[in-house]
């Protein structure tokens, strides 16, 4: 069957209180949305909608938009379920993510081959409440600028799939929220401002309320075509890889922990440093790592892993009140941290080995360790 719908604010299908199961659907929708929030937040103008715990399962579907805010599948509030599956999704307008969910929906895509092409169009969004997005066996790519390949608001699973935003960052993580990675591939191209492949951030009303958002690759591959691979900024975030491959410009570092001048809205400046726990597992990691003076991280390096870098303290741009600590290292024994420059760190623990290469490591107590 075939839905279509040329109008403004209106979905080709809209699944409410309902539920369907069809194979070999076409959805087409064109017609610009009248406001790209309304849009973003409630599935104003999508192709697929499916709402108040509606359920929808589709599989060989065709989806297809080129209005402005015409996202390609929607899931809006708490019980809906949308399942994709062997199908395609493919939107061209300005704001018309691929597959979103919003208000606690879920919505499960596999063996999906998806694309966007227009501006602040990402492949896979979670917006406001959250919501979780599960992928599998599928591609999704990215053309548009600030099209990332994932923006969460909520939890968002990669399994055997790969992401590719070519002209920004791969990942924005937002608030208490996670991105999971497992056999997975993650790749961005950030060509505006803050190059990083992927942001870590909370925004100002969130700064210091319970939680913490979660990065977690297992067995996969972060490329980073431009600038570093993580920022983190007024946020706790945890970072676990295990067995997963990072590429990226090797003169930038590989992590940034810092406060922000509040241009964007995440924090107040002076007070909004970012806050690390970063695990290491079975992993090889090359790459610096960089924190300022109001930031800090809680670096384990465990399970025969390796890493290949330096640390340095830098103080607060904008002259924020130091943090307590800045950088504790914890070295398990059968891993290893091989130095290529001097170091500064707050504390190191060390069960396993440090090969220092003629480089130190100054601590703040004014220890420095040395061969």
């Amino acid at each position: 069957m075939t839905y279509t719908s040329d109008k403004t604010d209106e979905n080709a299908l809209r699944v409410s209180m309902a539920y369907i199961s069809a194979t070999g659907d076409t959805l087409t929708k064109s017609g610009d949305a009248s406001s790209n929030e309304s849009s973003d937040l409630f599935g104003l103008n999508a192709a697929l909608l499916v709402t108040h715990g509606g359920h929808a399962t589709l599989t060989d579907a065709k989806i297809s938009t080129s209005g402005l805010g015409a996202t390609g599948a929607y899931g809006y509030s708490k019980g809906t379920y949308i399942n994709l599956t062997n199908g395609t999704i493919a939107t061209t307008g300005n704001y018309g993510a691929a597959a979103e969910v919003s208000e606690r929906a879920m919505m499960k895509v596999k063996n999906t081959i998806g694309s966007t092409a227009g501006y602040g169009a990402p492949a896979l969004k979670v917006s406001k409440n959250g919501g979780i997005i599960l992928v599998e066996d599928s591609q999704f790519t990215t053309t548009g600028q600030n099209a990332h390949g994932v923006y969460t608001s909520g939890d968002v699973t990669l399994t055997n799939s790969t992401v590719n935003a070519q002209n920004t960052k791969a990942a924005v993580i937002r608030n208490n929220n996670t991105l999971t990675l497992e056999n997975a591939t993650l790749e961005g191209n950030e060509t505006g401002s803050l190059p990083y492949n992927i942001v870590m951030y909370s925004d100002a009303d969130a700064i210091g309320t319970m939680g913490t958002q979660q990065f977690e690759a297992k067995g996969s591959h972060l490329i980073s075509h431009k600038g570093g691979m993580f920022y983190v900024t007024g946020t706790r975030s945890k970072i676990t890889l295990e067995n997963t491959t990072l590429e990226q410009d090797k003169t930038q570092p590989i992590l940034t922990i810092v406060g922000n001048n509040g241009t964007f809205g995440w924090g107040d400046p002076g007070s909004n440093g970012g806050h690390v726990e970063m695990i290491l597992g079975n992993q090889t990691l090359e790459g610096n790592i960089l924190v300022d003076s109001i930031s800090d991280i809680n670096l384990s390096i465990r399970d025969n892993s390796t890493w290949t870098g330096a640390i340095d303290i830098i103080d607060n741009a904008e002259g924020g009140t130091p943090y307590k600590t800045n950088a504790d290292i914890f070295i398990a024994e059968g891993s290893t941290w091989n130095l290529t420059a001097d170091s500064k760190a707050t504390s190191v623990f060390n069960l396993g080995t440090i090969n220092y290469n003629g480089h130190t490591i100054t601590l703040a107590d004014g220890t420095v360790m040395k061969e």
